[in-house]
C-alpha cells in the first residue's frame, strides 16, 4: 500500500508542565511511503532507517497490535528518504506511526478520521508524557492526518486554517527533559500565569492567522513570546534569524527555521 504521508511541525507553542493549552501545527514537506501488511504470531514491524526513530516506531506498533487485539506483522519504508534530514523528529514521529494507523484501519475495511487516529494512538505510545506533551503530538497527528494547519487544543477544539503557506526546516535538535521551574519552585499563581502566557501568545496569533495575517508576520510577532517561555520552563537559549524550539517527541525540541 503506497502512502502520501504530511509531515508536520508545531509552529508556535511550548509544553508547561500541568497545562492544557493550545499549539499551532503546519504541514512542512511531504513524503510517500510504502506499507505492507500480513498475519504473524508474534507481531513485528520492520522498518528503513528512519533518524534513530525506529525503536520507538517498532514499540508503537507491538503495543498498538496488542492493544486491539490483533496479529499482524508490518513494513513500512520511506521511498523518498534521502530528505528526511530537514525534517522535526517530532513531525516525522507523528506523521509515521499515524500513517501505521491509518493503514491497521484500511486493513479492517474502515477510513479513519483525524480524531479516529489521534485516539488509536495515545494507549501506544511508547513513552510516558505530561498532558500539555501530549497535546504536542496529537497536534502533529490531526495535522498530519488532515494535511492542514490546525490551531489544537484536542480532538473537540480543532481549528483548520485556510490559505496558509509557511516553508519549513529542521535545523538541530536539543534534549531538555526537566523544566528549570515549577509551581513549588516560584509559586502557584506565578506558575500559573506563566502558563496564562503560553496559551494566550497561541490562541492570539491563531486570531490574527484566521483574520488573514501573514504566517510568518504573526511568527515573527510572536517569536520573543515563544522564546521567553522555552527559556523559562526549558532552558532553551533563544535561537537567531527566523527560527524557533519547536516540541517534537517528549523531551526533545526540535530547531525549526522558515527558510525562502
Amino acid at each position: 500500500m503506497k502512502l502520501t504521508v504530511t509531515v508536520p511541525s508545531i509552529i508556535l507553542g511550548v509544553p508547561v508542565p500541568g497545562s492544557v493549552n493550545p499549539y499551532i501545527a503546519a504541514p512542512i514537506a511531504v513524503l510517500e511511503a510504502d506499507v505492507s501488511l500480513e498475519k504473524c504470531k508474534t507481531p513485528q514491524l520492520k522498518l528503513g532507517s528512519l533518524r534513530g526513530l525506529e525503536g520507538l516506531i517498532s514499540r508503537f506498533w507491538e503495543t498498538l497490535t496488542r492493544g486491539l487485539n490483533v496479529e499482524l506483522c508490518g513494513s513500512l519504508n520511506v521511498l523518498n528518504s534521502g530528505s528526511l534530514d530537514s525534517l522535526p523528529l517530532g513531525g516525522l514521529y507523528a506523521s509515521l506511526t499515524s500513517t501505521l494507523v491509518y493503514a491497521l484501519s484500511r486493513a479492517h475495511g474502515e477510513r479513519p478520521a483525524p480524531s479516529d487516529i489521534v485516539e488509536l494512538s495515545k494507549p501506544a505510545e511508547p513513552f510516558e508524557a505530561d498532558e500539555s506533551w501530549e497535546l504536542a503530538l496529537e497536534a502533529l497527528r490531526y495535522s498530519s492526518a488532515t494535511g492542514k494547519p490546525i490551531a489544537y487544543r484536542g480532538v473537540l477544539e480543532v481549528y483548520e486554517f485556510e490559505g496558509f503557506t509557511l516553508k519549513v526546516e529542521a535545523r538541530g535538535r536539543a534534549e531538555s527533559f526537566k523544566p528549570r521551574v515549577s509551581p513549588e519552585s516560584i509559586g502557584y499563581s506565578l506558575y500559573g500565569a506563566l502558563i496564562h502566557l503560553a496559551g494566550s501568545m497561541v490562541l492570539e496569533a491563531s486570531i490574527m492567522l484566521r483574520d488573514g495575517g501573514s504566517p510568518l508576520k504573526v511568527l515573527e510577532a510572536y517569536k520573543p513570546l515563544h522564546e521567553a517561555v522555552a527559556l523559562a520552563v526549558w532552558g532553551l537559549t533563544p535561537s537567531s534569524g527566523q527560527c524557533i524550539w519547536a516540541p517534537a517527541i517528549p523531551g526533545y525540541f526540535d530547531l525549526i527555521c522558515v527558510v525562502a
